[in-house]
């Protein structure tokens, strides 16, 4: 519905109403039809809350989530394409950041997902800011765990068993954590973001979809799974690109076990080919002669951006997933914490090794095998490539996001006991687990969301007052202006808080990104140049020529500032002949307005 109103030129109320409109129809169909229950919707929610391990691993998700590091850097992005649209009256694929009249990357034609988060804030009345920077974490993540049960009850697990290796999953995420960004980091603290949810919430229901429809054969299964799969189209296309490596896997192994006909793989090879498409086509396309996802060469292009954090590179052709990111946090205190480092590598391993033994077994064996076989071969230069060859080299870390840790870790448990029914081992020590789950993740907590407890509401604070203000901007504003922060991390920030707001230069880790690409590389440099003097606060004589100079070239009409900062940079201002004004301040920021002359 939101690509649609992009397309046709919609404003966002009236996406909004279409939302409502064709939601509502579509569930009165479904029930008119009898293909989904209330009654059986409600059950299963009752018997969601009335698990007591599932409710301790969503109460012990929640509290590993609280931290001030919820706002990540790509949510700069994810941010602003919320705030714009929010406030749009005509949706459409221009660039939001820079010039409204240029066509923004191809990557982003498809990149949905902030529209329901747009939805979400206009819904609920809570600034973007506030969705991206603290709440939409505390929500995900819990949704996340929720997720997580009901996938392993769908591949066959108990009850219990399900809730447990929940439970595994998130204790081992919690020290998944470090300098590598491994798989723990980006589900606690970046759920939000597309690329992360089309992992933890979208891919589990899909796959639920597909392996239903092998063994059902239902038309109506193969629809969800569209769906769903459609729902990651419009997600993120590295998640989208795994996701459909290992529902082609499932496919393969159910008619190599006999448990799929041959018109059934050529079914899932022509949903997954679908869901594709739109990217193939896309990549087809050169618009703005540079695309950010590039199927290209074989080479592992050493000199991408932060290359070295995720892929290790072995020669100009062969790389795979840095192994580092398989290991737990290092704390360097050598000895034995060294041996436990390796414990996901070893569940992953066993997992891979039990689940093959039992391939022609139970349905959890066939997902576990698949899941485990994709990051293992991604982590092997040899063939790590080749998944690289779709994505990027830098990319191919995501499907480590992908390993069953939880699942993995109750499929070796059932492997070494002769039956988890006449075992009993989660009915009758559950408070076992569930104490031992909790000693093993207090230490990650007390020494790394504690401490940022404080930090949490300061940045709570800081995020209420960039709203306040951002909405001043835009009552101060017709049409689109230039505004800027003397911090920069504020500056970065502004389009997510006023819609009328574009920036000189945006998100500066590299200097090519995704809202920058019609320009050349001396325009970007000199942007950035403009940006940083005209921030400044340096009181030099070539400094003040400067900072004048741009603000006149670039247009600049708003300035956020600390209030102790105000006055000082008012003053530099004003030596130029230039009219500048507080017009509103919070408990520590100031507007300043601009006034060029004609």
């Amino acid at each position: 519905i939101g690509l649609l109103g992009r397309y046709l030129g919609f404003s966002f109320d009236t996406v909004k109403f279409l939302f409502f409109l064709i939601g509502l129809v579509f569930i009165l169909t479904l029930l008119n039809r009898s293909i989904i229950e209330f009654s059986e919707t409600i059950t299963s929610v009752r018997n969601l809350f009335s698990n007591p391990v599932l409710i301790f691993t969503i109460c012990l998700a929640f509290a590993l989530t609280i931290s001030d590091l919820l706002f990540f850097i790509d949510d700069l992005t994810y941010l602003s394409y919320l705030t714009n649209w929010q406030y749009s009256e005509q949706l459409g694929f221009q660039n939001i950041i820079h010039e409204p009249v240029v066509i923004e990357l191809e990557r982003f034609w498809l990149a949905m997902y902030p529209m329901g988060q747009a939805i979400l804030s206009e819904l609920s009345g809570v600034p973007g800011i506030l969705l991206f920077s603290h709440y939409l974490e505390l929500l995900l993540v819990p949704l996340a765990v929720c997720t997580a049960y009901w996938f392993a009850r769908q591949l066959g697990f108990s009850r219990n068993a399900a809730a447990v290796s929940t439970l595994f999953q998130i204790s081992l995420y919690a020290w998944l954590i470090g300098d590598e960004w491994p798989v723990g980091t980006w589900f606690y603290q970046s759920m939000a973001e597309d690329k992360v949810s089309a992992v933890f919430l979208l891919a589990p229901v899909f796959f639920a979809y597909v392996i239903k429809y092998i063994e059902l054969v239902s038309g109506k299964y193969l629809f969800f799974a569209f769906l769903s799969g459609l729902a990651i189209t419009l997600t993120h296309p590295v998640s989208l690109f795994f996701t459909c490596v290992i529902a082609l896997w499932l496919g393969l192994l159910s008619f190599f076990y006999r448990k799929a006909n041959l018109k059934q793989l050529i079914t899932i090879a022509i949903l997954v080919f679908a869901l594709m498409l739109p990217y193939l086509l896309i990549r087809l396309i050169d618009v703005s002669s540079q695309v950010g996802f590039v199927v290209g060469t074989a080479q592992s292009g050493g000199g991408a951006f932060q290359i070295d954090r995720y892929t290790n590179v072995v020669s100009d052709i062969f790389y795979g997933l840095n192994p580092n990111m398989l290991l737990f946090i290092d704390l360097e205190l050598g000895g034995v914490f060294s041996a436990f480092r390796f414990t996901p590598v070893v569940i992953g391993l066993l997992s891979l090794l039990f689940s093959f033994i039992n391939l022609k077994k139970e349905r959890i064996y066939c997902y576990v095998f698949c899941a485990s076989l994709l990051v293992l071969l991604v982590t092997i230069p040899y063939t790590g490539w080749i998944f690289g060859y779709f994505t990027d080299a830098r990319l191919i870390y995501r499907a480590s996001w992908f390993v069953p840790l939880g699942l993995g870790s109750v499929v070796i448990l059932q492997y070494f006991s002769s039956s988890i029914k006449k075992l009993q081992v989660y009915s009758k020590r559950n408070n076992l687990i569930m104490f031992v789950c909790f000693l093993f993740t207090l230490p990650v907590f007390a020494f790394m969301n504690v401490p940022r407890i404080p930090a949490f509401f300061a940045v709570l604070d800081r995020s209420i007052q960039l709203a306040k203000i951002g909405s001043v901007i835009d009552s101060k504003s017709q049409n689109q202006v230039v505004s800027i922060g003397l911090d920069y991390f504020e500056t970065m920030l502004l389009p997510g808080v006023s819609a009328k707001t574009t920036l000189i230069s945006f998100r500066e880790e590299k200097l090519d990104n995704g809202h920058n690409h019609y320009l050349t590389e001396e325009e970007i440099e000199e942007r950035i140049y403009a940006s940083n003097a005209i921030r400044s606060l340096d009181n030099d004589d070539m400094t003040s020529i400067e900072r004048c100079k741009y603000i006149n070239e670039y247009e600049v009409k708003f300035v956020i500032a600390n209030i102790k900062d105000a006055n000082l940079y008012m003053s530099l201002v004003q030596k130029c002949g230039i009219t500048i004004e507080q017009i509103f301040q919070t408990e520590d920021k100031a507007l300043l307005q601009i006034q060029l002359s004609p």
